[in-house]
């Protein structure tokens, strides 16, 4: 807890900052008296957006605030040279730059309740903040509490004819400020505003109802049209029959936030969208929100049931936040609600709300046409990955895909169907899928990102039958496998014929192993050519990650080096892959890679790492992560001596011929 003197020191401080830099401020959020105060004395008058929170703090700090000085002098009429001698070096240059506070309302419209001469101070000096700052172009009040910033006694929220001077000031200070477009505040006055956005307050684009229980005497029945709110927000709760309200009174809304939609028993909706103006001689509604195309609801499924009452969201491309399923039904009744979204993330879980799907059978809901998903982020549990087949039947045109652990049967279906997707996120069991991955290769051109674990490739169709066309990929995690390799005997064989400097063996067992690794390096080499064509690489795992998920039994990836993997060698042709030239995230984990110095140095030299992760399966050696790091550095601190000495000596004068 501050004392007051270091409370007054820190808002000293703050004052100095804001005289020195007030002139490049533009956007402030006010949580403290203190500040108010500062911003007040330091002339801001340049801000484009203010942010005014609940109370926080009385003053606590010695010397009086300078908006409630000056508010003073001025009701007492005191003459300049008399303020001059009652007050501190503060309130006087707060006082040359305030105006007359003959424009506020009087305290007698505050309500009763509003206890403390301090707090009116302080909101009245939030008004005045306000005021001089007529370039605003987002207001807004948080977190308010009892006190709020406009606490009057009286203050009808319906327009009438009679003027009613709280609601007179509100409507001064709101003309104030022409630039205004997103304000943010809470009733009664957020519910004057609301009801006039297509009167008085056309500039405002944006708009937050904070706190709204209900909407009192009918105000949204009220409402003039407003053709320029973009946004809207609306906080708790709100009932079918004001939501068809808000869509009547706001036909341009392009983003809509919603907390708990209730929609009363037998309410129905009936929406006109043809030209027939009639049903069997009932005149049908027009339909609504037809250009909504955002949507943020905390319980989506509740907004879904409103497609069941006749309350359809046409145009929605995108809904938040994550939503949350139990199982296949429950997507199926979002997908069926919304056909024209672009965007889902969605998660599995066994706490998501049971009012909907778990008695109704997904196949009679899973939508007969095709969605227009782009983007599919699904987070789930190994059963359902099962299903997910069937889901990617009806999205031809995702771009975007993020999915747990599935089945062979999954790619299949996703390189039939899903050829326009770019970015691919999912994991396969170790050993599953080779012949699906390496088709979904071949059909999808514009593939950028491909991630996830368990992603394996046969050596056999990599460097037999590679017809991959996805030459802009950039991020790639695949391990080759079923490479020709020496065993390891022969590997010892031929490790102590390269100490001796030999490439002939003498023996039966040295020939063996010299026709071997020769057979193994051409073999590797038709691979790294054809890695090679990937030029735009800059992030590539050749092995598997950190960990590797099999079942239900997670183990380290030093249980599963792979034996018949490319060897990262410039003996088996490492050379070939010189014209990556964008490389800088590189992983080796699990793989019984044979690197050393000179191969890392190499690697160094032509690709820009900053990355290199599984460096611990050196020889397949677990052991040596210390050492292989350290190898690491060594090789990049020479490289580094070697580039700065290369770069003195080509800049220094030359000894002969001067």
């Amino acid at each position: 807890m501050q004392t007051p003197e270091e409370r007054e020191i820190q808002m000293l401080r703050v004052w100095s900052l804001l005289q020195q830099y007030g002139s490049h401020i533009r956007d402030i959020t006010i949580r403290d008296d203190g500040l108010l105060d500062a911003a007040i004395k330091a002339r801001l008058s340049s801000l484009d957006s203010l942010t005014i929170c609940g109370i926080v703090n009385e003053y606590v700090y010695g010397q009086e605030s300078a908006f409630m000085a000056v508010k003073r002098q001025q009701e007492q009429s005191l003459d300049h040279t008399t303020a001059m001698m009652v007050t501190t070096t503060a309130t006087t240059s707060a006082e040359a730059a305030l105006d007359s506070w003959s424009d506020l309302p009087s305290m007698t419209l505050f309500d009763t309740s509003f206890p403390k001469q301090c707090l009116m101070n302080r909101t009245q000096g939030c008004w005045l903040l306000i005021t001089k700052n007529p370039g605003l172009r987002r207001l807004e009040f948080k977190n308010q509490t009892s006190y709020t910033i406009f606490p009057f006694k009286s203050f009808p929220p319906i327009p009438t004819a009679t003027s009613i001077p709280s609601r007179d000031f509100v409507e001064k200070l709101l003309a104030r400020l022409p630039y205004l477009n997103h304000l943010a505040m809470e009733k009664p006055v957020a519910e004057f505003v609301l009801a006039n956005l297509g009167t008085r307050y056309r500039n405002i684009t944006s708009f937050v109802h904070l706190n709204a229980d209900d909407y009192a005497n009918g105000i949204l029945s009220k409402s003039a049209t407003s053709t320029t709110l973009r946004r809207l927000k609306l906080q708790r709760r709100i009932d079918a029959e004001n939501l068809v309200r808000i869509g009547r009174i706001f036909p341009e809304l392009r983003e809509l936030y919603l907390s708990v939609v209730h929609v009363p028993p037998h309410f129905q909706y009936s929406p006109d969208d043809s030209d027939d103006k009639s049903v069997g001689g009932q005149s049908k509604e027009p339909p609504l929100f037809t250009k909504l195309e955002y949507l943020f609801a905390t319980n989506i499924f509740d907004i879904a049931s409103l497609s069941r009452a006749g309350i359809r969201l046409p145009a929605v491309k995108r809904v938040d936040p994550t939503i949350k399923f139990r199982t296949l039904a429950y997507l199926w009744i979002v997908l069926r609600a919304y056909p024209t979204l672009e965007h889902l993330d969605a998660m599995e879980t066994f706490s998501a709300d049971r009012r909907y799907g778990d008695a109704l059978d997904p196949a009679s809901l899973k939508p007969t046409s095709s969605l227009r998903l782009r983007t599919f982020i699904l987070t789930h549990g190994t059963a359902f990955g099962l299903g997910v087949g069937g889901m990617l039947e009806v999205m031809p045109l995702l771009t975007h895909l993020e999915l747990g652990l599935i089945p062979p049967s999954a790619l299949e279906v996703m390189a039939k169907n899903c050829r326009n997707l770019e970015h691919l996120r999912f994991n396969l069991e170790q050993g599953n899928g080779h012949k699906e991955l390496n088709k979904l290769f071949e059909v999808c051109s514009k593939l950028k990102v491909c991630r996830g674990r368990g992603h394996e490739i046969l050596g056999g169709d990599f460097v037999e039958d590679h017809n991959w066309t996805c030459f802009g990929v950039q991020e790639l995690d695949l391990k080759i496998v079923g490479i020709p390799r020496m065993s390891k005997a022969q590997e010892r064989v031929w490790e102590a014929m390269q100490q001796d400097h030999r490439t002939s063996g003498s023996t039966d067992e040295e020939r063996s192993a010299a026709t071997q690794q020769r057979y193994s390096c051409q073999y590797q080499k038709s691979a790294y050519k054809n890695l090679a064509k990937y030029v735009h690489l800059r992030h590539l795992n050749l092995g598997g990650l950190d960990s590797v998920q099999s079942g239900t039994t997670k183990t380290t990836g030093a249980d599963h080096t792979a034996p018949d993997c490319l060897e990262l060698t410039l003996e088996s042709g490492l050379s070939e892959l010189a014209g990556i030239r964008f490389l800088e995230t590189l992983g080796v984990g699990g793989l019984s890679h044979r690197m050393g110095t000179k191969d890392l140095e190499w690697m160094c030299q032509h690709w820009p790492l900053k990355k290199v992760s599984g460096l611990e399966y050196l020889r397949a050696d677990p052991d040596n992560q210390l050492e292989a790091e350290d190898m690491l550095d060594r090789v990049k601190i020479s490289m580094m001596i070697s580039g700065m000495t290369n770069n003195n000596n080509s800049r220094s004068p030359s000894r002969t011929g001067f």
